[in-house]
């Protein structure tokens, strides 16, 4: 059997019936059948919920993913999510000149992969006796907020840190002008740049005649715009950049140890995945039976269940993540109720210390890790490498995002590990799953934000492509791992077998870009061209007396100048002011945030949050 017909038998008998009214129930609804589910035409027969997933028992469960969830007077789309959550604020961050709306549908489809990933856990939770609901309700609002958690937590904590030495000495360490990545080579083309290595960046800039200083100066710029989502440069590089052919320098880079890819398109992206000829995307995760099968010599754990935890509690996960992408995935098998045993090096992960700080650790590195249990063990050493093993062996799920063959290399492989537990669930968090061309390439965030063309369909057709700074396929790589590993548990319940789970960034990009890259191939784009957003002027946030002020999509012209006579008129008034008289004309306009240290004074939003020295998100579910 291959890996992809292994992959659509996970829920095998399993119906869903209903129609998806979002763009997150879609993505659902899509994700469960891409799992095996079949999709049938009859009604939810749950109130209220659009869709319903029906087990070969006879047992179902309502499904519902909207737009505002709880929030009363919420956002209705992805343009108001985005504005009110703070996503446009962080994708702004980039240039330094406001808000900026991000041209994919990030925070529906973030929805739509935790809805599947709520109802495949009320699935394994019923196996073990855990009733959790008869219905999983989530929303892009509070999905939108998951995805910038560690950004809010920093930005919240930031604002109560006062005279931290430790925040100001590194603000005062960073560069505050210049132009961020990607850079343009003497030949026109734009290309990003990724290197995890100080000495290896100064030796690259080096050799295209940037001085030591220079390159040294921005190295900490460059290396922290992932907790940051902003890195500008100074423009030595940048003109150094413009001297030579994108061959020359990626010669240069290569020589030095750093990794190049240039900005692709949205058209090589979709002859890649061959949409043309059989038009669609496939799943963002395989997931195989291990080929050892249990025997007496390993029976099952014996799980506990508590009514009022999630519908994984007494599932135990082991984590051995770094940056994002891993501890994301952790962070959701542990708000689904898993005990999630975190992997660090002697002393503790060195993220712990990035500032501000909440009692001695880092306020972002809190929203991701928070609430795991830490096991500190040196795997370089045969002591390290066996208490990790040890722990694997009692384990329900494995999860790490090494780089590609450290895990065989340090005998934790999904054969090893499968022989110490044949009932493991054992997860590979990659960058680039099983496609060659960029294998080389350092796989992080932005480089195959690059590779993946969606440069070209995150910023509108009269723009030049940009990728984002904000970690959008970190986070969302997270998520879609996350939900590859509940499936995988969701399988084993019905014949007891381990399995192995692998997804990446590449194919996390693949989720994002699905509904755009298959209206392309299939030459029914509304609202893009060639796989670009298309936008008026209402389609961006607009500048008034005071802050932004964003429109839901597709508002007519006409109806919005009954309240407002031309765009510069909104300079004379203050953003909550016009929202109030857009929304009396029936215009859900929203004031879109620009700092998210302010989001727990949205009095919508705040009932999503909490803490009290730095603002956390809530579980991003109800089971009801």
């Amino acid at each position: 059997m291959t890996r992809a017909a292994a992959t659509a038998t996970v829920l095998t008998g399993y119906t869903v019936a209903g129609a998806p009214r979002t763009l997150a129930e879609a993505t659902c609804l899509r994700h469960l059948t891409d799992l095996g589910a079949t999709a049938t035409r009859h009604p939810s027969r749950h109130p209220g919920t659009p869709m319903e997933v029906a087990a070969p028992d006879g047992t179902t469960l309502g499904v519902r993913a909207d737009w505002a969830g709880p929030v009363a007077d919420g956002p209705v789309d992805e343009v108001t999510v985005q504005a009110r959550c703070g996503l446009m604020a962080v994708h702004g961050r980039r240039e330094g000149l406001g808000p900026r709306r991000i041209g994919l549908d990030y925070a529906a489809t973030a929805a739509g992969v935790l809805a599947a990933t709520g109802v495949l856990a009320v699935l394994v939770g019923r196996a073990y006796g855990h009733e959790g609901g008869t219905v999983v309700e989530t929303s892009a609002t509070e999905a939108a907020l998951l995805t910038v958690s560690h950004y809010l937590a920093a930005a919240t904590a930031a604002a109560q840190a006062g005279d931290d030495d430790g925040l100001a000495l590194l603000q005062r360490a960073l560069l505050t002008e210049g132009e961020p990545p990607p850079f343009t080579s003497a030949d026109g083309v734009l290309f990003e740049l990724e290197c995890i290595d100080a000495d290896a960046w100064r030796r690259m800039w080096e050799a295209l005649g940037v001085t030591a200083a220079i390159a040294g100066r921005c190295w900490l710029t460059f290396d922290l715009r992932f907790p940051r989502a902003e890195g500008p440069l100074p423009p030595e590089l940048h003109a150094a950049a413009r001297s030579r052919p994108l061959a020359e320098i990626a010669a240069i880079a290569a020589e030095a140890g750093v990794s190049l890819c240039r900005l692709r398109s949205a058209a090589e992206r979709l002859e890649e995945l061959g949409l043309r000829e059989h038009g669609r995307v496939g799943p963002p995760w395989t997931i195989v039976p291990h080929e050892i099968l249990p025997s007496a010599a390993h029976p099952p754990r014996t799980h506990r269940t508590n009514a009022g935890a999630g519908p994984l509690t007494g599932l135990r996960v082991v984590e051995l993540g770094r940056r994002i992408q891993g501890p994301v995935a952790g962070m959701v098998l542990r708000r689904l109720g898993a005990d999630v045993v975190r992997i660090e090096p002697p002393g503790g992960e060195p993220h712990r210390s990035f500032p501000p700080l909440i009692d001695g650790c880092s306020a972002p590195f809190l929203a991701v890790n928070g609430g795991k249990e830490v096991v500190q063990a040196d795997l370089r050493t045969p002591r390290g490498r066996d208490a990790v093993r040890e722990l694997i062996s009692g384990a329900d799920a494995f999860l790490h995002n090494l780089a590609p063959g450290r895990a065989d290399d340090l005998g934790l492989g999904a054969a090893a590990s499968a022989a110490m537990n044949p009932r493991l669930v054992w997860a590979v968090a990659s960058a680039w799953g099983d496609a060659r061309e960029p294998a080389a390439l350092h796989g992080t965030d932005y480089i195959v934000q690059a590779y993946a063309g969606l440069g070209e369909q995150l910023r509108p057709d009269d723009e030049r492509p940009v990728p984002s700074l904000m970690t959008l396929l970190d986070f969302l790589g997270g998520l879609t791992v996350a939900e590859g590993v509940v499936a995988a548990l969701a399988a084993r319940t019905s014949d007891g077998r381990g399995r192995r789970v692998e997804s990446g960034l590449l194919a996390a990009a693949g989720v994002l870009q699905a509904p755009a890259l298959e209206d392309l191939a299939a030459e029914r784009e509304i609202g893009r061209r060639n796989g670009r957003p298309i936008w008026t002027e209402l389609d961006r946030p607009l500048p008034t007396a005071h802050g932004f002020l964003a429109l839901p999509a597709g508002t007519p012209a006409d109806r919005f100048r009954r309240t407002v006579p031309s765009i510069e008129a909104l300079t004379t008034r203050p953003a909550d002011d016009w929202v109030k008289l857009l929304r009396q004309s029936g215009i859900d306009a929203v004031t879109v945030c620009e700092d998210l240290a302010d989001l727990p004074a949205d009095s919508g939003l705040s009932e999503l949050l909490h803490g009290t020295r730095a603002a956390f998100t809530r579980n991003p579910w109800r089971f009801e």
